[in-house]
């Protein structure tokens, strides 16, 4: 860091480059050592945890953060075989037995995307407790579809995943239940806080009182598009708030991608589409299909830099001072290398010998990216 000008880093990692970007201050009690140990250390647990299972000859059903799902039996045993690593003074074990586990079925479908339930013969339930016993990973974001029906919004997740067990326990129903969701619109519900997403309620505001406008940091509601425009590109609505979401299925609203007003419930995807994804949701961390599953070895191939926030100025923050970038520096790289003269003079690199040393000190991995032509290349990479 140049402590001159702390939004000017030093980024070193696989490569050493310099970026201009927010900089956070630390905390005053702020320790990284600290944060990685206890996070290294949870994992390190429940490894030893998984060697334990493997050694009894038995599988966990599932691993969170701080938890592992394992047969009953063997509970007791597994949350005692950490005793002696215990730092704390009260008698609790590190892993705690839940309970009300004892007739309790797992069910899963891909990573993040599982639930316990209970099964007396036909009957399928979800329990109540004070914990989830469902996953609400790739629906949180969804507002409740029936909240005139059902007030308390969790209440939608469960009836959600209490349905996909019904259609695993008897495939016959799929269609009723695709009947019950197919005239529900999937609708998120964000907050004002980029620009670009102002500019998109101008044509709304237009002619309108100050008080009726969608002003910054205001919520609106967005859809998930389900029929493609002009350009291929599927329609995304956008839409001014409502305590009821599915309301503004039937009125007017803004397409997000073009700031166009359309109107039909032909533009919303309907939840049923999301019942469908969502069963049928692939495993990515794991190998195999159904059953129990392998871990998946993975070779990286390269790095990819990011920031916090998008690089575009559009997307950033509207209380934001500054543009946070994280340049592709073998996006530049090949660009540099693969320069012609002609291209170099078309970006404002006019001179061969300045061409040469930039491909020179790109060849060495110097990537200032502060120099004349380095800036130049930049601008036209629209950084």
């Amino acid at each position: 860091m140049h402590p001159k000008n702390k939004e000017k880093l030093d980024v070193f990692s696989t490569i050493q480059f310099e970026s201009e970007g927010k900089y956070e201050e630390l905390g005053k009690y702020f320790n990284p050592i600290i944060g990685a140990s206890i996070t290294a250390g949870a994992r390190f647990l429940l490894a030893i945890a998984e060697k334990f299972m493997m050694d009894k000859g038995e599988v966990h059903a599932y691993m969170d953060t701080d938890s592992i799902f394992v047969p009953p039996y063997l509970a007791y045993e597994l949350s005692h075989l950490f005793d002696s690593l215990n730092p704390y003074d009260f008698n609790k074990p590190i892993l705690e037995i839940e309970d009300g586990m004892e007739d309790i079925w797992f069910y899963g479908i891909s990573s993040k995307r599982y639930c316990l339930f209970q099964r007396d013969g036909n009957k399928i339930t979800i329990p109540e407790g004070k914990k989830l016993f469902y996953k609400l990973h790739g629906l949180g974001h969804i507002t409740n579809p029936f909240s005139r029906e059902l007030k308390e919004g969790d209440k939608w997740h469960k009836q959600f995943w209490e349905d996909i067990l019904q259609v695993h326990f008897h495939p016959e129903e799929l269609p009723d239940v695709l009947e019950k969701y197919e005239n529900y619109a999937v609708i998120s519900k964000l907050a004002v806080s980029t620009g670009i997403i102002l500019i998109r309620f101008k044509k709304m505001n237009k002619g309108k009182p100050f008080n009726e406008q969608i002003k910054p940091f205001n919520f609106f509601l967005v859809g998930n598009g389900a029929k493609a425009g002009t350009d291929v590109e599927k329609i995304k609505p956008v839409a001014p708030f409502n305590t009821n979401p599915q309301i503004v299925v039937e009125k007017e609203f803004i397409d997000y991608n073009t700031g166009d007003t359309l109107q039909g419930r032909e533009y919303w995807k309907p939840l049923s589409d999301i019942f469908l994804d969502y069963i049928d949701h692939p495993e990515a961390k794991f190998e195999g299909d159904i059953g129990v599953l392998q871990r998946r070895h993975l070779k990286p191939k390269g790095c990819v830099y990011i920031g916090k926030e998008a690089n575009k100025i559009e997307m950033q923050e509207l209380e934001s001072n500054n543009v946070e970038t994280y340049p592709d520096i073998e996006k530049i790289r090949e660009f540099v290398l693969n320069l012609t003269p002609a291209k170099a003079r078309e970006i404002g690199i006019k001179y061969r010998k300045a061409l040469s040393d930039l491909k020179k000190r790109v060849k060495e991995r110097d990537f200032n990216l502060n120099t004349l032509e380095m800036r130049k290349v930049m601008d036209y990479l629209s950084y």
